[in-house]
Formats: structure tokens, C-alpha cells, sequence
């Protein structure tokens, strides 16, 4: 037997009294009649009401991982209750409609992309920092939500009920709650802080854009609904609050995308009226408002300021930008992209070199600017091609209710400019179950008899159970993952690292799949080492020490096997390899040869994040330490050295110099004002004798950072070494004057004032010094000897005197 689901009047055998199971559709098997179907109908209600509000504090992502398991955890008990009910009655009863063709389509080909996406766990389940909207487990509940919406309720035109028209009431009821208590938290009324969330921008759907389009909903909502006369519902007597609060949040937000899709709903508003109910009336509100937009998206008129509300900036890649890595992603992987929800992924191969000269340089983006640059990037041509059907399919069946088409208009407008997140599929699957569901007709039921035919039944059996099997898997290992996070949670908010550490591998044993676990745990660990290497030096007897250096050990040990695990099950995220990296910077000092290794990690995360300047810094500064280290071994040991020794030495100093030159300046040409890479490639010239270079790049330093009284500092020795004393004095006042306690400074300072004779003035300096170090004996003797007249420069060199204190040397 074929199914078709658009037959009409579609007779599939008929019954004992002779009467064809079509007609049995919109008799003997009504809704009314399918007791397990009122259970289906109320988990409905409650996602429509509780997902746009709905948030639990206890974990990481307190919105859309909830979210998720919410929708999941309902949608999945009302399939199996709907099997249950398969089974019990022995007929399937199955609404008609193009819109199941869009949602299997659009369901098949988010399996194909989670099979062959490059990180599939974030495609299958989503992931913290990346999203939870677009996974594969997020696409079946929104799916089977919208199965359960088409064929647990009653259309518009059946005569058992007003399902339809209750549905729209609870979601817009559900909304102005929203907007409500988002708007409540804007002007500083602590609504949230029962749930410990004090942040003014905070709302229960997510970025105060994603509130803004929430408001565009409710606003075409309020035009659009018809009030019922004999029977008003709740959401009746908000209607025009809830109109009048979603215009004035959005002329709070002011922003042009939020316009262009208020606008993309009211054309269709002015439509949809022009095609049922042409009074003049009905244009007025449409067209105030969008000539309300019009003019503010213009005039650009900040009302939030005028209340006295400070919103928070979203930042994004522009459209540019997601529009370039579209096109590269696309020529990699056509076919399937990246995988659900691994922009990310993406981003780090292909973000645009001119994003590192902004502020937003360091910022790893976890999606593109708009849902349809997401489809692109992460989906490819498969699922790009499952959405675009599944939003004709939409616009198909929304000619055939113009009150639900402004609706769906603003999600499509939404999806082409802004990223979509749990709460806004939601309201996408919901729209669309509801354009389904008022095209739907009586007599467009499908019935079959399974127990007529052995083979139907033993394929229902199978079906049902197979769909318990995968709801009690799902169930199962979504679970785990709610499980672990609410541990991984309560680990990062104790104050104890020991109570840290117990928890986060009691979160890694739940869910070992989650990096974001893993790299927190290697983090604690490294804690750990500096932690023991200071139990270390206040140990007393041998077996405290052997103690502490067995627990350094195990640390280490453990650091470095969780990292390569890490880095071996997901090898394309670059996150992973950045952090074993600084795991084996962290043990330089500690385990041989963690020099060679970090920055053999630095090379793989370069590999999939080209254009950071990030690790070719630390590499530079691996080879850097290395150079210092090993001339601090010369200096410090001498003639102890072998002179082939000495020699090799000297070529692996010279080695690291030019390697670490190598890395300073591939940084810079990545990001030509970071200043650190300068910074350090000036330290690399002065060790190389090529001390105007050195001062170039610190002169460069310190333009950018005019107030970093170290920089200052080092350029003044600089200085002084080039024989520019006169800069050198005058940068060294600079330092004292930014930071009068820089003990060092002040040293310099008083040398350079003994050099120049005027020794009542260098006095002066050290005696300011002395207030802030009153026992040092260095400074002591340099007093007395100064009181006496005894001068030391000349004629020594002010650069051969060793600072006051080391430690501030690099402060």
C-alpha cells in the first residue's frame, strides 16, 4: 500500500457496514474519539505556553539547552502516546497535507547532513557556545511537534471544536508574557531575581533582538486575530496592550532588521485584508506602522536613551562576512557543508583577514548573521534545498488562510536576516503546523485498517516499537547530557578547586562527548600543578615532597591524556588543540620536551584557524623563553660549561631568536597593531644586539599603549643603551609620572640624576623609593654612599646596574 498524503477523498478499504474509511475519518475516528489524543492535545498546550518562557538556572546555557530538552522530552512522550493510540484502535489516522512532504524532506535531509558532518556530535545534539536550534535532535522535536499540532487538533472548518483558534490565543498569550517580563527587566524591575539573573538585558527567548522579533510576532498577531464574540478568550482582552507593548519595545530596539521584518508581516497584513476585507479601516494600522518604521529606521531615533536604558550591543559577523565564508564553505563541502551547528568550524578556516583590525578580532563566532548563511555554511546544497521546500510548502499552504501567512512572512523575513535559536524554530514549526492544520479539511483524513491486513499490522508493531525504542534512547542520552551539565555547573560555580575537580570528571564520566568538559577539566589540572608546585617549596620532610611531586605527576599525566583525548575524537575543532597547547605550555618547566609539544598543538590549531595571530605569539614567546633560559645557563654557570657545549648552546639561542623573529612577525602581518607580538619582537632584536630595531618596535608599543608605564620603562633603557639619553631620562620621568610607586623606574632614575651629577635630586628618588622599601639593604647602602658624595656612574654604565628588584623588571 501507498500513502499518499494529499489524496483527496483517498479510499483505502472499506469497513464491516460497507462504508468507505474516508467517510470514517470524519466520523467514526474524530478526535474527540481517540481518547489518548486529549493527553496529546494538553503536552501541545504546554509547549506552545512554556517554551517561550521557559528557563532553569542550574545550567550552562540556561535558555535553549532547557528549551531543548523540553520540546524533546514532550514531543517524544506525545509520539509515543500517538503510536499508543495507532495500536489500541487499530487504524492509523493521518491528516493530508503538502506540508508533511516539507517536513519529511526537510527531516531527511538533516539526517544526511548530521552523517556526514565534521563534528557530528554538535550535529546530532548541539553543543554550549555553539547551539542547540539547529542540531539534528532539535530538527526531529520540532518535527514531530508538528506532526502531533496537524493531527491531534481540529481545523478550522471541523464542527467539534475552535483547537485551532486556541492554539494562536495560548502562543500570543505566551508572548505578551514575553514581552512583559522582558520589558519589566529593561527598566530595572528585578523580575528575574528569584532565578539569581540579575542582568538587565535578560529576557526568557534570548537576545534582546530575538525579543524584538517575538514582538514583531505579537504585533502581527494583535492586527491579524479576529475576535472571537462569543467566546473571548485570555489573550482577547490583552490584544491591544499587547499590540501597543510589542510597537513601543521595537521603537525602543530601533533596528533596521527588526523593521524590515515588521514590515515583511504587514505587507502581507495588507494583503491578506485586501484579499478578504478591503474596508479602509483595516489598511490604517499597517500602514501607520510601517511608516512609523520607515521614519525611525531613517531618523535613527534612540528612545532608549531618553528612558535612561543602556542596552547591550549583539555582536555578529556582518553580512559581508558571513556572505564571504558562505562561499568559501561552499566550495569545500557543497554537498553538506560543515555539519549542523560547526560554524564555528567555518569561521575559524575561513573569517576574513580584516576582522582581526577590529575589536572583535580574538571573538570566535558561533553563527553567521542570518539562519539562511547558516543553512548554507553548515547544510550545504542538501539542506538548503530541505529548507527552501519547506518554506514553499508553507507559503503554498498560507494561500489558503491569509491570517496565518503575515506570521510565517515573519519568520521567513527572520530566517533571512537573523540567526535562528530554540525559542524562534519553535515559533517556525508552530506557525507552519498551523497553516497546515487551517488547510486541513474533514474529509482529508487518511484511515487504514491495520487490522485487515497482517502485514499492516506487523509493520504499525514494528513501527511502535522502533519509535519507543528511539524515544527511550533519546531520552536516555539527553538525560545523560542534562545530567552532566547540571554537575559540570555546580563545578564551576564552587569556590573549593579540589570540589571543582571531583565534580567535572563526575560531569566527563556522564558525558564524555562534550570538549567544552573536557578542556574546563585539563584547565583545573594545570591549577592543580601550580598549586602543588607551591605545596612543593613548603614541604618539609622527603615523603611530603615525594607526596606533593606524585600529585604534580598525576596531574600532569592526567592534563595531557584528557587533552589528547580530546584532540583525537574531535580533530577538526581547533579549540581542542589550542588547549592542549596551553596545557603543554603550562609544563614547560616541568616535563621535557612540553616546548616542542606545545607548539607542535599551536601548528595544528593554526592549521584550521588561519588567520589568528594568537598562536603564533605564544609559539614566539615558547622560542623566546627557551633563548633566555638557556642564556641565563650560560651567564649563570660559565667557565663550568664545556666550550662544545657553550657552542651548541649558543646555536640553539640563536635558533630560538630567529624563530621566535619568525613568529612575532607572521603575527604582526595577521594583525598589524597587536601589541604584544610587537612588543616581544622589540625584546627579540635587543637580544640580537639590533637595538634600533628593538626601539622601533617598542616606540610602535608605545603608541598604542601610551599609558603602559612597562613599556615605557623598557624603552627607556633602550634608549639609554643607543646612547639617546636625553630620551631616556625624559621617558623614565614619563614612567614615575604614570606610576609613582614603579620602584625600578625611580632606580634608573636616580642613576641617570648620579650620571648627570645632580646627586641631591637622585637622593631625592631613592628616598621615595625607601618609602616603599624600607629594608631593602641594596638601597640603604646606595643612600649612605650618595650622602657621602661617593658616586658609582660614572663610572659605571646606569644599563650595568641590576634593578632594585627583579620581579618588576618585566611588571
Amino acid at each position: 500500500m501507498d500513502i499518499n498524503f494529499l489524496r483527496k477523498g483517498n479510499i483505502e478499504e472499506d469497513d464491516n457496514f460497507g462504508y468507505p474509511a474516508a467517510t470514517l475519518a470524519a466520523q467514526s475516528f474524530s478526535i474527540e474519539k481517540l481518547p489518548l489524543f486529549k493527553y496529546i492535545r494538553i503536552l501541545v498546550y504546554i509547549l506552545v505556553f512554556l517554551v517561550p518562557l521557559f528557563f532553569i538556572p542550574w545550567t550552562s546555557d540556561i535558555l535553549d539547552f532547557d528549551k531543548q530538552f523540553l520540546v524533546f522530552s514532550l514531543s517524544g512522550i506525545g509520539l509515543i502516546l500517538y503510536v499508543a493510540q495507532v495500536i489500541k484502535t487499530g487504524h492509523l489516522v493521518l491528516k493530508k497535507s503538502l506540508a508533511n512532504y516539507g517536513a519529511l524532506v526537510f527531516l531527511a535531509a538533516a539526517v544526511l547532513v548530521a552523517l556526514f558532518s565534521d563534528f557530528k556530535y554538535l550535529s546530532i545534539f548541539g553543543g554550549f557556545g555553539a547551539g542547540f536550534q539547529g542540531s539534528l535532535v532539535s530538527t526531529a522535536a520540532f518535527a514531530v511537534f508538528f506532526f502531533l499540532v496537524l493531527n491531534a487538533f481540529n481545523g478550522p472548518e471541523d464542527l467539534t471544536g475552535h483547537d485551532f483558534k486556541k492554539l494562536l490565543d495560548v502562543f500570543g498569550l505566551s508572548s505578551f508574557l514575553v514581552l512583559v517580563l522582558g520589558v519589566l527587566q529593561i527598566f530595572k524591575v528585578p523580575v528575574f531575581n528569584l532565578f539569581g539573573v540579575t542582568a538587565q538585558a535578560f529576557n526568557t527567548v534570548g537576545t534582546m533582538n530575538s525579543l524584538g522579533i517575538i514582538a514583531a510576532l505579537l504585533l502581527v498577531i494583535s492586527l491579524t486575530k479576529k475576535p472571537d464574540k462569543e467566546r473571548k478568550t485570555l489573550f482577547d482582552y490583552v490584544r491591544l496592550p499587547a499590540l501597543f507593548l510589542s510597537l513601543f519595545l521595537l521603537l525602543i530596539l530601533n533596528w533596521w532588521v527588526l523593521w524590515l521584518i515588521v514590515i515583511s508581516g504587514l505587507v502581507f497584513v495588507l494583503v491578506s485584508k485586501s484579499l478578504s476585507d478591503w474596508r479602509i479601516l483595516n489598511y490604517f494600522w499597517p500602514l501607520t506602522i510601517i511608516l512609523l518604521a520607515v521614519v525611525f529606521m531613517l531618523l535613527k531615533f534612540n528612545l532608549a536613551s531618553s528612558f535612561g536604558i543602556s542596552l547591550p550591543i549583539e555582536v555578529a559577523p556582518s553580512f559581508s562576512a558571513s556572505f564571504d565564508i558562505a562561499k568559501q564553505a561552499f566550495v569545500k563541502d557543497p554537498l553538506f557543508g560543515v555539519g549542523q551547528e560547526n560554524f564555528s568550524l567555518a569561521y575559524d578556516l575561513y573569517r576574513p583577514a580584516s576582522i582581526n583590525n577590529t575589536v572583535f578580532w580574538n571573538i570566535r563566532f558561533p553563527e553567521a548573521t542570518s539562519e539562511l548563511f547558516n543553512f548554507l555554511i553548515t547544510s550545504g546544497i542538501v539542506g538548503l534545498a530541505g529548507l527552501l521546500f519547506l518554506v514553499w510548502t508553507g507559503f503554498k499552504l498560507g494561500l489558503k488562510n491569509y491570517d496565518l501567512l503575515p506570521l510565517f512572512a515573519v519568520l521567513v523575513a527572520t530566517l533571512i536576516l537573523y540567526p535562528f535559536n530554540i525559542s524562534l524554530g519553535f515559533s517556525f514549526w508552530f506557525i507552519l503546523g498551523l497553516l497546515a492544520l487551517a488547510a486541513s479539511r474533514r474529509e482529508d483524513k487518511l484511515v487504514v485498517n491495520l487490522e485487515k491486513s497482517p502485514r499492516h499490522s506487523l509493520i504499525t508493531s514494528v513501527s511502535f516499537v522502533g519509535v519507543l525504542v528511539l524515544a527511550v534512547i533519546g531520552f536516555y542520552f539527553m538525560t545523560l547530557r542534562y545530567t552532566a551539565n547540571i554537575k559540570f555547573t555546580r563545578a564551576m560555580n564552587a569556590t573549593d578547586i579540589d570540589r571543582q575537580t571531583q565534580i567535572a570528571v563526575e560531569a566527563i564520566n556522564l558525558d564524555r562527548n562534550d570538549d567544552m568538559y573536557s578542556r574546563a577539566l585539563t584547565n583545573l589540572l594545570i591549577s592543580r600543578v601550580s598549586q602543588e608546585l607551591q605545596n612543593l617549596g613548603n614541604a618539609k620532610t622527603d615523603s611530603e615532597k615525594q607526596a606533593v611531586i606524585t600529585k604534580i605527576q598525576n596531574f600532569s599525566a592526567t592534563a595531557i591524556d584528557l587533552g589528547n583525548e580530546t584532540t583525537q575524537r574531535h580533530p577538526k575543532d581547533s579549540a581542542n588543540w589550542f588547549s592542549q597547547a596551553l596545557v603543554y605550555e603550562n609544563l614547560i618547566n616541568i616535563i621535557d620536551g612540553s616546548d616542542q609539544w606545545a607548539v607542535k598543538m599551536y601548528q595544528e590549531y593554526s592549521s584550521l584557524s588561519p588567520q589568528d595571530p594568537v598562536p603564533y605569539l605564544r609559539t614566539g614567546n615558547i622560542h623566546l623563553v627557551r633563548a633566555d633560559f638557556l642564556r641565563q645557563l650560560i651567564f649563570g654557570q660559565g667557565a663550568q660549561i664545556k666550550p662544545e657545549d657553550r657552542t651548541n648552546m649558543e646555536s640553539q639561542i640563536i635558533d630560538n631568536l630567529k624563530r621566535a623573529q619568525e613568529s612575532f612577525r607572521k603575527a604582526i602581518e595577521l594583525k598589524s597593531d597587536y601589541v604584544l607580538a610587537i612588543y616581544n619582537l622589540g625584546v627579540v632584536y635587543d637580544r640580537q644586539g639590533r637595538v634600533k630595531d628593538a626601539i622601533k618596535q617598542l616606540e610602535l608599543t608605545r603608541s598604542a599603549n601610551p599609558l603602559d608605564a612597562n613599556v615605557i620603562f623598557q624603552l627607556s633603557l633602550l634608549y639609554y643603551r643607543d646612547n639617546q639619553k636625553d630620551k631616556s631620562f625624559n621617558e623614565l620621568q614619563r614612567t614615575t609620572t604614570i606610576f609613582p610607586d614603579f620602584s625600578n623606574a625611580r632606580w634608573y632614575l636616580a642613576l641617570l640624576y648620579e650620571e648627570r651629577g645632580e646627586l641631591d635630586k637622585a637622593l631625592s628618588e631613592l628616598r621615595k623609593i625607601e618609602e616603599l622599601n624600607p629594608d631593602n639593604e641594596i638601597l640603604k647602602d646606595k643612600i649612605s654612599q650618595l650622602e657621602r658624595g661617593k658616586r658609582s656612574i660614572p663610572p659605571e654604565k646606569v644599563t650595568g646596574v641590576k634593578p632594585l628588584e627583579e620581579k618588576s623588571e618585566n611588571q
